[in-house]
């Protein structure tokens, strides 16, 4: 079932594709009566100003889009097209402009939240012992944005399918995207210590050590590797 407003929106829609943007107007008016400062409202009020070849109020009605949705980047593009119709020309370039940042940072935002939720199902995969499932997850994740966390979750997946070489492959990316983050250091150093790359332990040890690690995992590590008498 349609809400009211999605409703009231297709019926617009409606209108204004039959062009009776005189009938569209005056319900998008109604519209503002009824909820007040509704950035679409105010946006599809303008809109139908617009079509009827009234710029500068379309403009106005744009402009209070934005203010009720500062956000809005359809209102911010639907407002250039009217300030290059009314030949504000250098106005018009840079409200696209600004546009077009705000459309990129939303883009953005998107895919990180995005990324996040895939990262969040790999661990529940994990905890459920569905590896195949985690492995799926944390493959999109890191396809949507390529992230240290990622990389860390996806390790140890490889880890619990046995396969410690491709586990290695996803820390030492890890390392590079987060060079000063201590966890990853310690989390490659057991890792080639698994494949018998002892030297290379060492080293990353002694890495998480200069970034302050405190992990009981690394305290035990340098123990055992890097006091007098370790291995």
């Amino acid at each position: 079932m349609w809400s009211e407003d999605a409703r009231h929106a297709a019926h617009f829609q409606t209108l204004c594709a039959t062009g009776q943007w005189e009938q569209a107007e005056s319900m998008a008016a109604a519209r503002l009566r009824l909820e007040g400062d509704s950035e679409s409202w105010l946006a599809r009020h303008a809109l139908c100003c617009m079509a009827q070849g009234r710029f500068a109020e379309a403009l106005q009605g744009f402009d209070a889009a934005v203010c009720a949705e500062p956000t809005s980047v359809e209102a911010l593009l639907a407002g250039c097209v009217v300030l290059a119709d009314l030949g504000f020309y250098d106005e018009a370039a840079k409200r696209h402009e600004a546009a077009l940042v705000l459309g990129k940072e939303q883009a953005s935002g998107k895919l990180q939240s995005l990324e996040k939720e895939h990262r969040a199902l790999a661990r529940a995969c994990l905890d459920a012992a569905d590896l195949r499932g985690a492995q799926e997850s944390i493959e999109k994740a890191l396809n949507l944005r390529e992230t240290s966390e990622g990389h860390r979750l996806a390790s140890t997946v490889q880890v619990r399918q046995g396969r410690p070489d491709k586990a290695l492959l996803a820390l030492e990316r890890a390392r590079q995207l987060a060079p000063h983050d201590a966890r990853v250091h310690v989390e490659a150093a057991l890792c080639y210590l698994t494949v018998g790359r002892d030297k290379e332990a060492r080293d990353a040890l002694v890495r998480a050590e200069t970034l302050g690690d405190t992990s009981a995992t690394g305290h035990c590590l340098r123990l055992a590797f890097l006091a007098p008498g370790g291995h």
